[in-house]
C-alpha cells in the first residue's frame, strides 16, 4: 500500500512536502527499487522497497513515523485537484 501510494506521488509529480520520494529502475544486476527519505539537516530514509524477479518485493527499511501520515495527505491533496 505504501508503496503504491509513493508510486502513485512520484508519478502525478505531487508536492510531498519534507518527504522525498526516488525511484531507481533496475539497471544491469541491480534491480528496480523506491526509496523514501525525510528531508532536514541530514535526509534520512524512512522506507524502501526492492523488487527482485524470483522473490517478489522485499522492505528492507521502514521506520514508523509521521511521514506515514504525511504521504497519504499528499495523495489526498492530489486527487483534490
Amino acid at each position: 500500500m505504501l508503496r503504491d501510494l509513493a508510486l502513485g506521488c512520484l508519478e502525478a509529480n505531487v508536492d510531498t512536502g519534507r518527504l522525498q520520494i526516488q525511484y531507481k529502475p533496475a539497471n544491469g544486476d541491480k534491480p528496480h527499487q523506491l526509496e523514501l527519505f525525510l528531508s532536514g539537516h541530514t535526509p534520512a530514509r524512512v522506507f524502501a522497497v526492492v523488487w527482485l524477479d524470483d522473490v517478489g518485493a522485499i522492505v528492507p527499511t521502514y521506520v514508523v513515523g509521521n511521514w506515514v501520515r504525511a504521504l497519504r495527505r499528499a495523495v489526498l491533496r492530489s486527487s483534490e485537484r
